[in-house]
């Protein structure tokens, strides 16, 4: 499929060559494409990113088809498949790199020097672009030679630790937790270094950043950390302890059951929200707020586990019959100020009615799959503010097209930027270190 290298969108002009797989770098750099840069996602011929063979579940078929794993961060961008190890294959690429305003790669440190294609070779050819490194561990420390994964770093760095129920063992999160945040810090990066440079005049240079899954991981424990590393004088305290879905610093806040047996998360944030959640329920908890081993949120973790309790109760009567369902419930609390809600499946999640008004799904058509779904990018931009009413600029972040091919775009992409001769790409596709998607590979 023919895409637009011009597009549109607020990063509508920028060149983003992504030498990234799995996770942590795909999912930056498909931010940058949905906002409308024009990313070329170089991938090895025959094999492409990993991350297309983790399956199942599979699109457009059994393990012949593309894993939804691959089509979740991939969406937007141009597959470009070159043989990095082939010397004209590595050339094609430095080619590319002499021309991009943004490269982000996350092979092991020293990796791409190796192949002539580190920060002070690419600067050399184009002092404006900025490199974005991403690893498990950092350019340079203790371990940073160590490869590094999202479970392997969460583990390491603390989150598996304080996740899971206080008496089960240590738990991953359901989701690549560390790896989306890793993503979310490199295109945060990412922009702060473009605008430096776009704002620097002609003698501006470009930066190289050196983006870990350890140092996002650790920088993102966020609470957590702040009280592991200021543990109250003389407490003895070591670490953190796992809550389940409790919060350790504020009482009421987890999950509970409906009368029904449905599951909901209840919380009271503040003083006045507690008040208010006495007040919805009733019972046991009628003056409970006005009582001083309760009135304060310090004195409310002091004494977790009557607060729990009588919330508990409360809801499991179904606050005295006049909320016996969770959603129910939900409506009850929601209409006293209170954040209450189901706890959904994804499924449920993405049918809610808030998530249809919001359009949360986009649907794509894919060349093999046919119609794919996906979620709708994170951001919505307008001009004009972005209520209802006034809408937003469906173009200035919005997914383009369906994640590609295995080198769907390899032809267009390195003409449009330049890199090849039509002479030199026949030559590629006809010696392999070059492939297009439908093209003969001999």
């Amino acid at each position: 499929m023919a895409v637009s290298a011009q597009g549109s969108g607020m990063l509508r002009g920028v060149r983003v060559l992504d030498l990234t797989r799995i996770l942590a770098g795909p999912f930056a750099t498909m931010q940058l494409a949905d906002m409308g840069a024009d990313v070329l996602k170089v991938e090895m011929p025959g094999r492409g990113d990993d991350t297309r063979s983790w399956g199942p579940p599979f699109l457009g078929g059994d393990s012949g088809g593309m894993a939804t794993y691959f089509a979740s961060v991939n969406r937007s961008k141009r597959s470009v498949a070159v043989d990095l190890k082939h010397p004209r294959g590595a050339q094609a690429v430095r080619s590319l790199a002499s021309k991009a305003d943004v490269v982000i790669e996350n092979f092991r440190p020293g990796t791409l020097d190796r192949m002539g294609l580190g920060y002070e070779s690419l600067s050399a050819a184009n002092k404006r672009v900025v490199l974005c490194s991403l690893t498990g561990y950092g350019q340079w420390g203790p371990a940073s030679e160590a490869a590094g994964y999202d479970v392997s770093v969460a583990a390491e760095g603390g989150l598996l630790s304080i996740t899971g129920e206080p008496d089960g063992p240590p738990v991953k999160p359901g989701v690549a937790v560390t790896d989306m945040m890793t993503g979310m810090h490199a295109a945060a990066a990412v922009l702060a270094a473009l605008l430096e440079v776009r704002s620097g005049g002609e003698q501006a240079v470009g930066r190289h950043l050196d983006v870990s899954l350890m140092d996002c991981q650790l920088g993102s424990l966020a609470n957590i950390a702040a009280a592991a590393l200021n543990p109250p004088a003389g407490s003895g305290q070591t670490s953190q302890s796992r809550w389940g879905s409790a919060h350790p610093s504020i009482v009421p806040y987890q999950a509970f059951e409906a009368a029904d047996g449905r599951p909901l998360i209840v919380s009271a944030m503040n003083d006045a929200q507690f008040a208010a959640l006495c007040s919805a329920l009733g019972g046991s908890l009628a003056g409970m707020s006005d009582d001083p081993r309760f009135a304060t949120n310090a004195a409310r973790v002091k004494h977790r586990e009557q607060v729990v309790a009588a919330v508990r109760c409360e809801l499991k009567s179904g606050a005295g019959g006049a909320a016996v369902t969770r959603e129910e419930l939900v409506r009850l609390l929601r209409r006293n100020g209170l954040a209450a809600s189901p706890i959904n499946s994804v499924e449920e999640a993405f049918e809610t009615d808030h998530a249809r008004g919001r359009r949360a799904v986009v649907e794509l058509h894919h060349p093999v799959a046919g119609s794919v779904r996906l979620p709708a990018p994170a951001i919505r931009a307008g001009k004009r503010g972005v209520d209802a009413s006034k809408g937003t600029d469906g173009e200035a972040v919005a997914a383009r097209w369906a994640p590609p091919l295995l080198g769907e775009h390899t032809r267009e992409a390195l003409a449009d930027w330049g890199a090849c001769t039509e002479d030199e790409l026949e030559a590629g596709i006809s010696e392999g270190w070059l492939q297009q998607a439908g093209a003969d590979r001999r």
